[in-house]
């Protein structure tokens, strides 16, 4: 019995040395590149992307996987793009609807082939995942290296970071940011060695430095929210609890310090911090920036167009064509939930976030039975996500549906082979 489960143990340990030496695959080229999406123009990238996940796919092939798997996700959104192909006969926007879905189609189909390469063996899925989301976050330091070299001199311009490289779609590189910032704080708990610990906090340190000189307000709160909540959920007893608590009170605090320190600097306090403290005025009720008035106007405009069309839509994606009609202004509504009701309806909405919920109830269950950091680490990512969601329209971005996509392919892992191979990997 003992030689049986010796034979066990060595096997499983030359799966994860495997997985090792194969950890960048062509597919991770697609993941690598993401952040540079807005530094290659629109059809360019689709053409690089698709002719990625046809490389993938050959390979796939190549290597007798038989049978096609792709995680619940991915099916929630196909059913979302057949609403929207459908909502072509209705859409008050047709040539916007249009646009939207042929954009998107090749971020799905390079998510069903990643999903397929990620599920294609059972015992890999979990290394996989993350050497995808490892993959994402030493690209995003490069394009943010690339960032701040370019924006050199653009500080005695008072523009904010990421504007000179990326222009109107800076806000995305901070979206980007945001997100490997999540991945960071999450490997940052993963990590026993001192030294990988502190080359983590140093990216922290460098990544969120740059969120807050944005002056992107929603990419400076959702890393906090995602770190809270994740020791919230991680501590297994309450003295552990009690100690993170007070070591994130201490840490706000020499940010706001900082903040105010940060405040006599002409270049920071004319991008960031205007930003700040107009967004905590305007939450006081007080006179707020025009970009705080801006959003105002458009939620409530996309609310105005939900009563309108409230079980089809306006049209999927064509809300922009709406709000210019009634308010003049041709801009999404910054907010994920009423954006997809005024586009798309109940029917859209509903299956979209179905998904999302469904695959929340999954992981939730697993890490349950499983106690892993990874499954722990996709519910709050998720939540963090749903939170977001509120300032941001994030159903049509191509990060958001690979990594919801990944998630859901951890729910597809075997719970023996999960628990087998988490005691491994500790061995």
């Amino acid at each position: 019995m003992e030689n049986k489960n010796a034979k066990v143990v060595r096997n499983d340990k030359m799966i994860l040395k495997g997985i090792a030496r194969k950890k960048f695959n062509i597919l991770n080229i697609g993941i690598f590149l993401i952040p540079f999406q807005y530094l290659i123009e629109d059809k360019i990238f689709a053409l690089i992307l698709i002719g990625i996940s046809i490389l993938g796919l050959i390979r796939l092939i190549k290597y007798n996987s038989k049978f096609i798997k792709s995680s619940g996700f991915n099916t929630g959104y196909t059913m979302l793009l057949l609403y929207g192909l459908v909502s072509t006969f209705f859409s008050k926007d047709i040539s916007s609807t249009y646009s939207i879905l042929i954009m998107v189609i090749p971020f799905l189909f390079y998510s069903y082939i990643l999903s397929w390469y990620v599920m294609e063996h059972n015992d890999q899925i979990f290394n996989k995942v993350k050497n995808a989301f490892g993959t994402f976050l030493v690209s995003t330091i490069i394009v943010s290296f690339l960032a701040v070299i370019s924006d050199i001199q653009g500080f005695n311009k008072y523009t904010r970071i990421g504007a000179e490289l990326f222009g109107n779609q800076y806000t995305m590189f901070i979206y980007y940011l945001m997100i490997s910032l999540c991945i960071a704080i999450w490997l940052l708990y993963q990590q026993k060695m001192t030294t990988k610990k502190q080359v983590i906090i140093v990216i922290i340190a460098f990544l969120f430095f740059i969120c807050v000189s944005s002056g992107i307000r929603k990419a400076i709160l959702i890393p906090i929210v995602f770190g809270l909540l994740y020791m919230f959920f991680n501590s297994q007893s309450k003295k552990k609890l009690l100690i993170g608590l007070i070591k994130i009170l201490v840490a706000l605090i020499m940010l706001i310090i900082a903040f105010r320190l940060l405040m006599y600097n002409e270049y920071f306090s004319s991008t960031a911090g205007r930003r700040l403290e107009s967004f905590i005025s305007g939450l006081q009720g007080k006179e707020s920036d025009n970009s705080f008035n801006v959003r105002r106007l458009l939620l409530e405009s996309a609310i105005r167009c939900f009563y309108e069309y409230p079980i089809f839509g306006y049209g999927f994606g064509a809300f922009r064509d709406y709000a210019e009609r009634t308010i003049g202004i041709r801009l999404y509504a910054h907010n994920n939930y009423v954006e997809l009701l005024a586009s798309t309806g109940i029917i859209g909405f509903g299956i979209y976030y179905a998904s999302i919920v469904l695959m929340l109830k999954k992981c939730y269950t697993r890490f349950k039975l499983t106690k892993n950091s990874i499954h722990l680490f996709a519910i709050v990512f998720i939540f963090s996500l749903l939170i977001n969601d509120f300032g941001a329209v994030t159903y049509l971005s191509l990060p958001y549906i690979c990594f919801l996509s990944l998630i859901s392919c951890l729910c597809n892992i075997k719970v023996q082979v999960e628990e087998r191979l988490s005691k491994v990997s500790k061995i």
